[in-house]
């Protein structure tokens, strides 16, 4: 039988209320620490991915008796068809999350993670404990958001904001309770909706409050006509004046002649078995020889 999305939060509370007065002794036919011992010697075998899961919920459920003591070894790691992966996936990350619950940072960062995964399993698989997890989840997230410090980086807050902002969009996949529904309208995600505003800078004036400013260094002018009739030589600072049409004649007369130094240059050159010789030691006898060229 498929519960409505009411009937399962009214399961679930009706769930948590019940075990929670079952492990804290309320009940005079139930022996708290025996019930304590069977939940945490289940949990303490690989089970299927949708029996896990159903482990972990009771863990969330439970918190303050079963945290202690959870497990990501309840998970069977035999994975059969693609859904069986995506349940394995959101069974990881559920155990991560109720590892976590001290740093609410991370809480949100793991359920951002989980978010996706669990609206593919809501619209593909029609699983209770799916709807129930993912009901309590929001709970717990609307705890989270309301939980942070305004006081910490704000990049860092406003990240979470982003990321608790888009888990609630699961909602529209479920018909949650009014009572729910409400709560969530009520969340103001203003830090991360505000939009950035460009404000002209005013024009500086020379003087400010009758007092005049330093004055500005003037831009240095440059002669158009004597940059393209000199240029600078190879010496800092030293202009040579290259308009003479005679000296450039000169020039490419020299440019054109071959370097007197280029044929010494190339006779002191050593060769390739001279150069290894001078600057290696290498063996007349061995296997290296065959470098020592006749």
């Amino acid at each position: 039988m498929i519960l409505q999305s009411r009937s399962i939060y009214q399961y679930q509370q009706h769930l948590q209320q019940t075990l929670s007065k079952c492990l804290s002794g309320e009940f005079s036919n139930v022996n708290a620490q025996e019930a304590l011992k069977k939940i945490i010697l289940r949990m303490q075998h690989p089970q299927k991915n949708i029996t896990a899961l159903k482990s972990y919920y009771l863990v969330h459920l439970l918190r303050p008796y079963l945290a202690p003591y959870v497990t990501d070894k309840t998970i069977e790691l035999s994975q059969k068809s693609t859904a069986d992966a995506v349940l394995q996936s959101v069974a990881f990350l559920y155990c991560s999350y109720l590892r976590s619950f001290s740093n609410n940072y991370e809480q949100i960062n793991i359920l951002y993670k989980m978010h996706r995964s669990l609206e593919v399993l809501i619209l593909k698989l029609d699983v209770p404990i799916i709807k129930c997890i993912a009901i309590k989840l929001i709970v717990d997230v609307i705890l989270l958001y309301e939980s942070l410090n305004k006081q910490d980086d704000q990049v860092k807050r406003i990240r979470a904001i982003k990321q608790v902002k888009r888990f609630l969009e699961i909602k529209k996949i479920i018909q949650l309770p009014e009572e729910l529904l409400q709560k969530i309208n009520t969340l103001n995600f203003y830090e991360i909706e505000q939009k950035i505003t460009f404000q002209m800078q005013p024009i500086v004036n020379n003087y400010v409050e009758n007092k005049p400013l330093a004055p500005q260094k003037e831009l240095l002018k440059l002669d158009v006509q004597c940059l393209n009739q000199r240029k600078l030589s190879t010496s800092a600072n030293d202009w040579e004046d290259h308009s003479d049409s005679k000296y450039q004649q000169i020039q490419i007369h020299k440019s054109l002649q071959p370097s007197p130094n280029r044929r010494k240059m190339t006779s002191l050159t050593p060769n390739r078995a001279v150069s290894i010789r001078d600057n290696f030691f290498v063996p007349t006898q061995g296997p290296l020889s065959f470098i020592m060229m006749s």
